[in-house]
């Protein structure tokens, strides 16, 4: 799990890749008034570069030092080609310049630990390596299944769980789909603990996703992400990305291009809606066409 992003806000005396770069685009701008040496040491210089780049975008913080806010201000004055040789194939650092929260904004973090926020006032605790996602029902076909659905839908390297062809249950709720034998086939996508921020993605057949008109409550939850198959209509459904508010807040994640292993693009972040901590998930449900999908949400 990432905190904020944290490896990439460096402090005098640390050297990086990024550093050199980041000097580089910040020499040419003529509101910068001390130039840097092309090094890759954050030095005194490149500190007040920033600095002058902060008060001349009336950024919030005009100290010198790198926030989300920065990142996402200097990616919005980059090209993506620019932002692609900065972050050299690092997911975490092209959400940074791409403006993408890598936690939900409803969540805080205190000495590195995150703290959810329920309705933004109410801090709830996590419960830190306490396990409590269950990857099997003991079925062995079931389990194939999920650890392809899976890969298909997160990142390997976040140890995503999907409970999907496994998911047993009647709990309706007001956010699942019913079998029409009653049992619930909505999927779920979790990180490993319950804990985890992970990323969510979208199967690469399937068109550029866009924000349900009538999200809440017919499309599971406040956010809910649609995208359609144009070779067969089919239709999927993402509900609980809480690092997405907005249709530019999608735009911006399905611009960076970041895949995964089997080629699905990246949509977004699980969050604090899908459950509680140590349960936070997303759901994803498929249809069969766009037509099937509001029949089905008629009936919820």
């Amino acid at each position: 799990m990432y905190i904020d992003g944290t490896k990439y806000y460096f402090r005098l005396g640390d050297k990086n890749y990024i550093i050199l770069r980041l000097k580089k685009f910040l020499n040419q701008y003529s509101f910068v008034k001390i130039k840097n040496n092309l090094t890759d040491t954050f030095d005194k210089t490149l500190q007040a570069a920033l600095s002058d780049y902060q008060t001349f975008r009336k950024l919030k913080q005009q100290d010198g030092s790198l926030n989300a806010e920065v990142y996402s201000e200097l990616g919005s004055n980059m090209t993506s080609a620019e932002i692609d040789q900065i972050a050299l194939r690092d997911p975490v650092l092209k959400k940074l310049l791409y403006g993408i929260g890598l936690m939900p904004m409803r969540v805080k973090t205190a000495n590195n630990i995150p703290i959810l926020l329920k309705d933004n006032v109410t801090p709830i605790h996590p419960n830190p390596g306490k396990v409590r996602i269950l990857p099997s029902n003991g079925n062995t076909a079931d389990e194939a299944v999920d650890k392809k659905l899976a890969m298909l839908f997160g990142d390997e390297k976040q140890k995503t769980i999907v409970n999907g062809a496994n998911q047993a249950g009647r709990n309706k709720g007001s956010d699942h789909y019913l079998l029409d034998n009653g049992m619930v086939y909505t999927i779920h996508i979790f990180g490993e603990t319950g804990n985890e921020f992970i990323d969510v993605y979208l199967p690469k057949e399937f068109e550029k996703p866009f924000l349900s008109s009538n999200a809440n409550p017919k499309d599971n939850g406040m956010y809910g992400v649609v995208s359609i198959n144009k070779k067969t209509g089919a239709v999927l459904s993402f509900a609980h990305l809480d690092s997405i508010y907005s249709q530019v807040e999608l735009n911006k994640a399905w611009n960076t291009k970041i895949t995964n292993s089997v080629g699905s693009r990246y949509i977004g972040t699980i969050g604090v809606s899908g459950g509680v901590p140590g349960y936070m998930h997303s759901h994803i449900m498929y249809f069969v066409s766009l037509k099937a999908r509001d029949e089905s949400r008629a009936k919820k």
